[in-house]
């Protein structure tokens, strides 16, 4: 009896440790996306420099299809109905 208790408890640490190998990493990354989304907000161009990176490696592959991504505020401006002459 002895000898199956100690081995559970052995299989629940080594399943304790690899869950907090998993969510350790997990956590940083989440971190890391965090930080990386405040300085996007801090530095609008950064984020259409990312694009601009994205769509060259996108564009250096051989592919024959790019998608474009638009801002659906673009597409807002573009279909309001013109009032006056100009």
């Amino acid at each position: 009896m002895l000898a199956g208790s100690l081995a559970v408890k052995m299989v629940q640490a080594a399943l304790v440790a690899a869950i907090a190998a998993v969510v350790q990493p997990a956590s940083q990354a989440a971190e890391k996306l965090v930080e990386a989304g405040r300085h996007l907000a801090r530095e609008p161009q950064a984020m259409q420099l990312r694009y601009f990176a994205a769509l060259h490696d996108a564009a250096s592959e051989r592919s024959s299809t790019i998608a474009f991504p638009l801002p659906t505020d673009l597409l807002a401006h573009s279909s309001r109905p013109t009032t006056g002459g100009r």
